[in-house]
């Protein structure tokens, strides 16, 4: 029996998660990152959330809908003036 995704591929695939994730978090931070803590991070993530995504498919029916009654009003000419009040006390 042959595999669907030959194991060429699947190498491929583990290379450039590693790869990428490396080049992404030394592109996107303006400090000292650790790589390895990254990594880890990264393969904790993986182990976890496959069983999740299981977890979930196997309770999708189980839904409690709980509304959330909204109690406050707020318009954009409120959060408007509240930034120029704002900016009017940090040029003070």
């Amino acid at each position: 029996m042959h595999p669907l995704i030959p194991w060429q591929v699947w190498m491929a695939c583990l290379l450039f998660q590693f790869i990428y994730v490396g080049y992404a978090q030394l592109l996107d931070s303006n400090q000292n990152v650790n790589l390895l803590r990254s990594y880890v991070y990264l393969y904790f993530f993986n182990l976890t959330y496959v069983p999740l995504f299981i977890w979930s498919l196997i309770t999708m029916k189980n839904v409690n809908w709980n509304p959330t009654k909204h109690t406050r009003a707020i318009h954009l000419s409120d959060i408007e003036l509240e930034e120029a009040n704002k900016a009017s006390q940090v040029t003070r």
